[in-house]
């Protein structure tokens, strides 16, 4: 038996998995660097456009979505072609769907943003632009790129987010916007809009109800939950997904059989030890990958359907595959050598090669340590009496 959760994590001198996820220094300076010039652009054309538009100035609010904004950003495995993907979404106010109509308003939006993002990238010599249904993409280098969602909320909200913006004087800082959630439904007319909605600006689809808050609240409670084990095992699962070219297996999809797994097996149960709740979730991979995954965040939804039946059964097969060399390395190795290489075998050469790491059991300390404990009667005492 072996315990190899120092390859993952809790290892000196920044040599385990975790550490190596990491984005290295340079990386996260061009991504703030990045964002920074991405907002201060679209706020000056945005408030341009509205003015000319709307005869007022709208100046546009933003906030940090998906991975970054849950602390689960990964260097990817094979960087290129794989990139590091950032979302920042952008938000007006319902204003300018009214004053433009909301077929129009979408084009619109998306024609104003497009074409500002474009002349940053020419001015920045970035390396290009990519139209996405629902966002702007902005391709910095070969190994990041950062997508603008585009978004409506509504106006008594929006003037809240900006005047605590303005008395806190963090008009660059990472916005908190308090939506109600919404359901799925296509929006084709202003009238079928509630106010209390927040609306993503589709290209094919003008606009659909769709509130980022909602998976990042759920996300942050199960966190605040289950502890930062839970974290770290999200991102253990999408570096197994990055090394194996398992694109179709989205973060949320991760996320959610990691959380149902610690929901099945409990918060007093679940094992402490990285390596050990990896397992755990190992051992239920595949079943969920055959079956219904649902949104934890909207149980209305079921992640997952876009998937081919090839995909699917690429996914199960990729799953198992990760459940036995996981299980072989903790319950039935008997050498650190080879415990390296399971976990090679799952998450590539980022496992460092330090046998030293991993603790093993022989096999006799292990049959001794598995065997249940053998509860012997106490003695009996006779009575005595002294005289």
């Amino acid at each position: 038996m072996a315990n190899v959760e120092k390859l993952l994590h809790g290892a000196n001198g920044g040599v385990d998995l975790l550490s190596k996820l990491e984005l290295l220094d340079h990386e996260q300076g061009k991504l703030k660097i990045a964002k920074k010039k991405i907002r201060e652009h679209l706020r000056a054309v945005i408030a341009s456009e509205t003015k000319r538009l709307l005869k007022k100035q709208i100046i546009p609010r933003f906030f940090t979505q998906g991975s970054e904004a849950y602390k689960l950003l990964n260097r990817r495995a094979w960087m290129p072609p794989q990139q590091m993907d950032v979302d920042d979404g952008l938000y007006l106010p319902m204003t300018f769907i009214k004053g433009n109509g909301p077929a129009d308003a979408a084009k619109i939006y998306f024609a104003i943003v497009d074409a500002a993002l474009m002349a940053l990238i020419k001015r920045e010599k970035w390396k290009g632009f990519e139209e996405k249904d629902t966002c702007a993409r902005v391709i910095i280098d070969d190994c990041l790129h950062v997508d603008v969602p585009l978004y409506a909320i509504p106006d008594d909200q929006f003037s809240r987010l900006t005047k605590v913006a303005m008395d806190q004087a963090i008009a660059d800082s990472e916005d908190t916007i308090d939506f109600m959630s919404s359901r799925k439904m296509r929006i084709d007319r202003w009238d079928q809009v509630d106010s209390d909605k927040v609306l993503l600006a589709h290209r094919k689809d003008n606009w659909k109800p769709s509130d980022p808050r909602k998976i990042h609240d759920w996300f942050l409670n199960a966190v605040d939950f289950y502890g930062e084990l839970l974290r770290r095992e999200c991102r253990y699962l999408k570096a197994w997904r990055d090394h194996h070219l398992l694109d179709h297996l989205s973060s949320i999809i991760l996320m959610a059989c990691a959380f149902e797994t610690f929901e099945e097996v409990g918060n007093v149960r679940i094992p402490r030890r990285d390596d050990l709740a990896l397992l755990e979730i190992a051992s239920r991979l595949s079943g969920m990958f055959a079956g219904q995954i649902v949104n934890p965040a909207d149980p209305e939804e079921v992640l997952g359907t876009s998937w081919t039946p090839a995909q699917r059964r690429q996914a199960i097969k990729a799953a198992n595959e990760m459940h036995e060399q996981l299980n072989d390395a903790i319950n039935h190795c008997y050498h650190a050598d080879v415990a390296v290489t399971r976990l090679k075998t799952i998450f590539g050469e980022r496992i460092p090669n330090r046998p030293d790491l991993v603790k093993v059991h022989s096999a006799a300390a292990a049959a001794i340590a598995a065997a249940p404990a053998i509860i012997t009667p106490a003695p009996a005492v006779g009575r005595s009496t002294s005289g």
